[in-house]
């Protein structure tokens, strides 16, 4: 899971603070424990406060919380506090949350998260497992490949398809046909499904969870504290950091330990999830 963009994170001394109603229960080791994972422990050496802190060790592993009901058009502030148990090898880690939408579905930004003007539709049927797709027009296509994007089938033009959760993986190529007859689109994967000739396409930009908080940066060996806000639903089409996305109902909160792979470890505690004003 590649996880981008860092909304506000702030970064700074850890501090007692005075919170509205937590959302979470249990998201410090002194109350009980929020979070599922397999590498997830209570530890009693060094706590940031009272007895106990988390821990989570290995290899690109995560906790979640269960999943918390939210009013998208509120706003909402994620904290905590985190550190690096060896200063030596310093976590890799991201701190944020993951949404949902009513049917409990993952909400990627990929789902959100359109390239203007790029509606356009398939010539060809495109058969199940295949890694290409035929389409009318791409000349406004977003064709570098350093830009990572993919294809959303059974777009409509007033977004009303947003999420969309029927999407190719990463697209490869963008090129004229060979014959002159429309566009050719290469991904990395094979399609999961089949789309009928005439199916309306949109190229969508690449994006995973949201991580509001904190984003693959490393994290201090000292107790520090990581904040960021939610102000209200995203415009259909964007996917800003600061704001929940189209079609979000529920929200997990969840930490990542060790994305770089070097075996680091981080402790956090005072997870809290709350709506301001």
């Amino acid at each position: 899971m590649k996880l981008q963009s860092i909304i506000a994170a702030a970064a700074v001394a850890a501090a007692p603070t005075i919170h509205a109603e937590n959302l979470i229960t249990g998201g410090d080791a002194e109350s009980g424990n929020a979070f599922k994972g397999k590498t997830i422990t209570t530890v009693t050496t060094a706590p940031y406060a009272g007895k106990a802190s988390f821990s989570l060790t290995g290899q690109v592993t995560t906790a979640k919380t269960d999943l918390i009901a939210v009013d998208a058009t509120k706003n909402y502030r994620l904290s905590g506090v985190l550190r690096s148990v060896d200063p030596e090898k310093r976590s890799i880690a991201c701190f944020g949350l993951t949404m949902y939408n009513a049917d409990k579905k993952v909400i990627h930004r990929t789902a959100v998260w359109i390239m203007p003007g790029t509606e356009t539709e398939l010539i060809a049927e495109a058969p199940k497992g295949t890694m290409e797709i035929f389409v009318k027009d791409a000349s406004a296509w977003n064709k570098r490949r350093t830009v990572r994007s993919q294809v959303a089938f059974n777009a409509k033009a007033d977004l009303s398809d947003l999420p969309n959760f029927e999407y190719t993986s990463l697209v490869s190529r963008v090129k004229r046909a060979d014959d002159g007859n429309g566009w050719v689109v290469k991904f990395d994967r094979p399609l999961p499904k089949a789309y009928p000739a005439g199916t309306i396409v949109r190229q969508h930009n690449y994006g995973a969870s949201l991580d509001c908080c904190l984003a693959w940066r490393a994290v201090p060996a000292e107790w520090t504290t990581y904040s960021a806000e939610l102000k209200g639903t995203a415009a259909l089409g964007t996917a800003p950091a600061n704001q929940f996305w189209p079609g979000t109902k529920f929200v997990s909160v969840y930490l990542m330990n060790d994305a770089g792979r070097k075996g680091a470890a981080i402790e956090f505690d005072n997870i809290v999830f709350e709506e301001i004003k």
